[in-house]
């Protein structure tokens, strides 16, 4: 994805990404260090260290109603086979932005451990947002992203 909208080691991008869009762009960031310039994770979460949380998960996520009209391998997208992304965090050195709303429940605690596991991350909690923060808060997230890009001369 990241070669087919020009980016390559010599241009690496500025991932952003809300829920499994952060999870994905987090593996990315693991797996491929150099394509990655930035990271921006929006309510978000490492993934699962633990088998047996891992499987709960999962079995959550194939069971989310995903829409009659997605494609039926679609539903795959969410599930987490192995331990990579959060056994890797520590990996990470592309500067990273957590945003998580307040009122997220599942992704609060996740915000904080992403920012302590990512040597170069820091997190914002945008109040009485839950986990669509970037829909229902656009221009305070909107705000907080081209500051973080701007400071780190990204733009």
């Amino acid at each position: 994805m990241i070669a087919h909208a020009g980016g390559s080691a010599d241009n690496p991008a500025v991932l952003i990404g809300h829920s499994l869009g952060g999870y994905l762009s987090l593996r990315a960031a693991v797996e491929h260090p150099r394509l990655v310039k930035a990271l921006v994770l929006i309510a978000t979460g490492p993934g699962f260290r633990d088998a047996t949380a891992r499987e709960q998960w999962n079995r959550y996520a194939l069971s989310m109603d995903i829409g009659a009209d997605a494609h039926p391998a679609a539903r795959q997208l969410g599930v987490h086979g192995d331990g990579v992304v959060i056994e890797g965090l520590g990996s990470i050195r592309a500067p990273t932005l957590v945003i998580v709303g307040g009122e997220d429940r599942r992704f609060l605690a996740a915000k904080d451990y992403l920012v302590g596991g990512i040597p170069s991350a820091s997190g914002l909690v945008i109040a009485g947002a839950r986990h669509s923060v970037h829909k229902t808060h656009s221009a305070e997230v909107a705000r907080a992203i081209l500051s973080f890009l701007e400071a780190r001369a990204l733009l």
